[in-house]
C-alpha cells in the first residue's frame, strides 16, 4: 500500500510540475484587452507665414493660422514676421482688442510695411482697433 500511494503521489508531483510554473504572467506578456487598443491620430494646422504644423497622438484638435493639440501639448504656428523698422506692433496682435477713446490712431507693421489703425466705436460698448490694409 505504500509502495502503490508512492506512485500515485510521484504521478501527481510530475503532472503538476509538467504543467509549467504556477506563477502570474507579467503584464507586458499578456495582450492588451480588445477595449484598451486605442489607434493614433494626426492633425495639420495651415499657418498663413510658415509651413503647416502636425502633431500625433491618440487625441488631437487643429485650427488654421494657430496651430495644433495632440495629447495636451500644444504647437503654435510661426509668428507672424515683423520686418519693420523700430518696434512697432504687428497689427495682427492688436487689431479688434479694445483701444482707450475714439478717434485715436497708432501705427503698426503689417510683414514689411508700416500701416495706421484707428479706434472705433461709442461709449456704450468697447472700442476697438481697425487697421488698415
Amino acid at each position: 500500500m505504500k509502495h502503490a500511494l508512492a506512485a500515485l503521489l510521484a504521478a501527481v508531483s510530475l503532472a503538476v510540475l509538467g504543467c509549467g510554473s504556477t506563477e502570474a504572467l507579467d503584464a507586458e506578456e499578456l495582450p492588451p484587452p480588445e477595449d484598451a487598443v486605442s489607434q493614433m491620430a494626426v492633425c495639420t494646422a495651415q499657418c498663413a507665414y510658415g509651413p503647416a504644423v502636425s502633431c500625433s497622438g491618440t487625441s488631437c484638435s487643429s485650427t488654421d493660422n494657430h496651430g495644433v493639440t495632440c495629447d495636451g501639448m500644444f504647437t503654435a504656428c510661426p509668428p507672424v514676421p515683423n520686418n519693420c523698422p523700430g518696434n512697432l506692433p504687428a497689427c495682427d496682435d492688436i487689431e479688434g482688442a479694445t483701444c482707450p477713446r475714439s478717434g485715436i490712431e497708432t501705427q503698426c507693421c503689417r510683414v514689411d510695411s508700416i500701416t495706421t489703425c484707428a479706434c472705433f466705436g461709442i461709449s456704450t460698448s468697447p472700442r476697438r482697433w481697425l487697421c488698415l490694409n
